[in-house]
């Protein structure tokens, strides 16, 4: 295309060639014609040195082939032209169609802002002029701040469309002001077809698309000029909601920089927001990049590597929060990379740089993909819950420092090379059906054979240590955890030291090897939460037999309890390992199939069903108001054979007294004075304000008739019902659920297999929640 000046050198070839025509001059130079704009009936131009925009005399309008002067001021319907030496100001929100700025030689200053906003329906363009017809310019003018000032703003609305154009606009404009705003309507596409300068870029809604062709990528940048400091300047923020498409790669230029030796000063993914990068190589020039929303790789060439930087002042991009990646491409990984949300691999392969993988933060994450090969990868959660959605396999060295890991019932495989190494500093393993080390250590110690099972059914830390050498180092070891509910009470097995075991836990270990090894290890099994008349009575046994190897007296390790046992590898093999107690009067923890409150006019009825040997005490405890000062109310003895569950009732006659706030309980079983078990605490609101409640029954469930009832109003309530099952999975869930809904729900309840587990009920008064056992 021409620019202004090479038109202005012809201007006498042009004058000599008026009596020609348009036709004429459009062979002579073909691009013109593409350039050439067609004036509409109804489109605006400016007539004032300056001007209001709301004002009419500020205008001429276009129709049937002349300009008239304008009775009212330009809308979204209206093309608008500012010309060369004129300045329109506004003093209130306007709009406008396409808005075109004089932008060759001397334009002087074209738009005041103020602090309004010029919401645009079209395309923003410059133009120039040769005699009386107007022409597309591809070079907005640098010399001034031709849009100001920042605190007004070019608001881009509307539908699907090019908001900006390489054969009529630039990013030359140096002195920009201004700030630019995307807020389309939900679910369209603008498209940034031209590098753009602001003070500042806000996407709102919708998704903008920045393009990569052949003059180079649609870069984000900003003011040049030192009078807005000398290092880095502007910024790009992407709200909740929505999202930018980014072909731009470093050959062609970044997605975001200030100039080409300064670096913008913030890149702000909000959380919620979306960032989608298809550019092989893709930059981010900023001081500051905060990545809270999610990050998607889509590429299907043959690599992309992460978003990186080119200058010195730039920040270094390592952390994500939400990470995805699509399409085929071979990813090089950064050396490091932390991710505080969700990582998911949907296509293509990760490659190792080598690259240290952290995955942290305080919220629940969710990580899906089968392997990630990195060098090294470190969980280190200081809230929430990472849940890895698929079997797992790490190829290299694997910390684990702190946090809950649930593994949906999958399988964990570690130390998949012969040089990986696993260390275990803290934090549980929830829902893990078995870990496999492909490759043994040398030697066995609490860093690299430390286990964190987490029981779901006991709610409690069951760790399984090995400590010992290991001669033999051929693999694999697969440790599996069967979770099941309760306690062995009849167990009457006869240890290697010719000691009873009277009871064991239903849960317990199983340990598969093809290792051969005669070399005994010490095995450990943490057990806090056993309640023992003697630490002596602790010790390992299998499921329903005998433990492989000797009993070796439980311990205390600063303050934590472990039983423990020593056998070999190859004695462990294909056998079970779980807690027992050789003492009569050692108690495992109760099972509290279901507890809870009613109110019975001025009375509180308690109900609870638990397993519990003859002879247990429950003592009922009772707090009013939110301190939790509990006071004994009553004493039930239980009188019931120890092998099944039995329901038990407590009237707790408080009379007259007037409650304010919520009453608080909590039921304690001892046997003899010594602390058993107690239930968790639960609340009974004021009874003023009751909480609707649900019933199922029978409870537990052994075939036959199945009947589900709550107590509120189903459609008023807006309810929602969840059943999940004793690992925390959850079975099924249905929304807003009416009263027609219940057989379905009794149906869905008698095709589930035997075992524990929760129904919740969740509406707007609150959550009831109650322990179901299908026999």
């Amino acid at each position: 295309m021409y620019d202004f000046n090479t038109i202005s050198s012809l201007k006498c070839f042009f004058i000599s060639c008026v009596s020609l025509g348009l036709h004429a001059l459009c062979y002579i130079f073909p691009n013109l014609a593409e350039a050439q704009i067609v004036l509409e009936d109804q489109t605006y131009q400016s007539n004032v040195t300056v001007g209001d925009w709301n004002d009419p005399n500020s205008w001429q309008v276009w129709q049937d082939g002349a300009w008239e002067e304008a009775t009212i001021p330009p809308n979204r319907n209206n093309d608008v032209f500012i010309h060369q030496g004129q300045e329109i100001r506004l003093t209130g929100n306007e709009e406008v169609r396409n808005l075109y700025l004089f932008s060759a030689a001397d334009p002087g200053r074209k738009l005041n802002l103020q602090t309004f906003d010029l919401d645009v329906y079209g395309a923003l363009r410059a133009f120039q002029m040769l005699g009386e017809m107007y022409f597309l310019n591809n070079s907005a003018n640098p010399s001034m701040d031709w849009i100001y000032p920042e605190t007004g703003s070019i608001v881009f609305k509307g539908d699907s469309r090019t908001v900006v154009n390489r054969n009529s606009w630039s990013g030359q404009t140096n002195y920009s002001r201004f700030t630019v705003r995307f807020n389309p309507n939900p679910g369209e596409l603008l498209i940034v077809n031209a590098g753009i300068k602001a003070s500042r870029f806000i996407i709102e809604t919708g998704t903008v698309y920045q393009t990569l062709n052949q003059s180079g990528t649609s870069t984000f940048s900003f003011n040049i000029h030192d009078d807005f400091g000398v290092s880095d300047y502007g910024s790009l923020i992407i709200l909740s909601g929505a999202r930018l498409i980014s072909d731009a790669t470093e050959e062609f230029g970044q997605i975001i920089r200030r100039t080409d030796a300064r670096p913008a000063t913030e890149f702000i993914l909000e959380e919620g927001a979306v960032l989608e990068l298809r550019g092989d190589e893709p930059t981010i020039d900023a001081a500051s990049v905060i990545l809270d929303g999610e990050v998607r790789y889509a590429n299907n060439q043959l690599s992309q590597q992460f978003l990186t930087n080119t200058f010195p002042t730039s920040q270094q991009i390592v952390s994500y929060h939400d990470l995805q990646v699509l399409g085929s491409a071979i990813r090089s990984l950064p050396s490091v990379l932390e991710i505080s949300g969700d990582f998911t691999i949907s296509e293509g392969t990760l490659e190792d740089n080598p690259t240290t993988l952290y995955l942290l933060g305080s919220g629940d994450q969710v990580v899906d993909a089968v392997e990630i090969s990195v060098s090294h990868l470190e969980i280190n959660k200081s809230g929430g819950v990472l849940t890895f959605i698929q079997p797992f396999e790490l190829i290299g060295d694997f910390t684990m420092r702190d946090g809950m890991v649930d593994f949906n019932n999958q399988t964990l495989v570690i130390n998949g090379s012969a040089t990986a190494n696993y260390n275990y500093i803290g934090g549980l393993w929830a829902n893990l059906a078995e870990v496999e080390i492909v490759n043994l250590p040398p030697d066995f110690n609490t860093s690299n054979a430390t286990f964190p099972f987490f029981d779901s059914f006991a709610g409690e830390n069951r760790t399984l240590r090995l400590i010992g050498s290991l001669p033999d180092q051929s693999g694999p070891l697969t440790i599996q955890y069967i979770q099941l509910p309760g306690v062995e009470h009849n167990a009457n097995l006869t240890d290697s030291d010719d000691k009873t075991i009277y009871y064991h836990l239903n849960s317990h270990f199983l340990v598969r090897t093809t290792n051969a090894s005669t070399e005994s290890l010490d095995i450990q099994i943490l057990a806090n939460d056993m309640i023992l008349d003697d630490i002596a009575d602790l010790r390992i046994s299998g499921y329903g037999e005998i433990a492989p190897g000797l009993h070796i007296p439980a311990s205390l390790h600063e303050s934590v309890l472990w039983a423990n046992r020593r056998a070999s590898l190859s004695e462990l093999n294909g056998r079970t390992l779980t807690l027992a107690s050789s003492g009569i009067l050692s108690v495992l923890p109760l099972g509290w199939l279901s507890y809870g409150a009613n109110f019975l006019d001025n009375s509180v009825q308690l109900s609870w069903k638990v397993k519990a040997e003859v002879g247990t005490t429950f003592v009922i405890y009772r707090s009013i108001g939110p301190d939790l000062q509990f006071s004994p109310v009553g004493i039930i003895e239980s009188i019931q054979p120890l092998t099944e569950y039995h329901s038990y009732d407590f009237i707790d006659h408080f009379g007259k007294v007037q409650i304010s706030g919520l009453v608080y309980y909590q039921i304690r079983a001892e046997i003899d004075g010594i602390l058993v078990d107690e239930s968790p605490v639960f609340r009974l609101e004021s009874p003023k304000f009751p909480v609707e409640g649900i019933q199922i029954f029978p409870n537990p469930y052994f075939g036959g008739n199945l009947t589900l009832h709550y107590s509120g109003e189903l459609e008023t309530d807006e309810v929602m019902v969840q059943v999940i099952d004793g690992r925390g999975g959850t079975c099924f869930q249905m929304d807003h659920i009416s009263y027609g809904d219940m057989s379905r729900i009794e149906e869905k309840l008698k095709e589930l297999s035997r075992g524990l587990y929760i129904l919740r009920l969740i509406h707007k008064k609150g959550i009831q929640q109650v322990k179901w056992l299908r026999e």
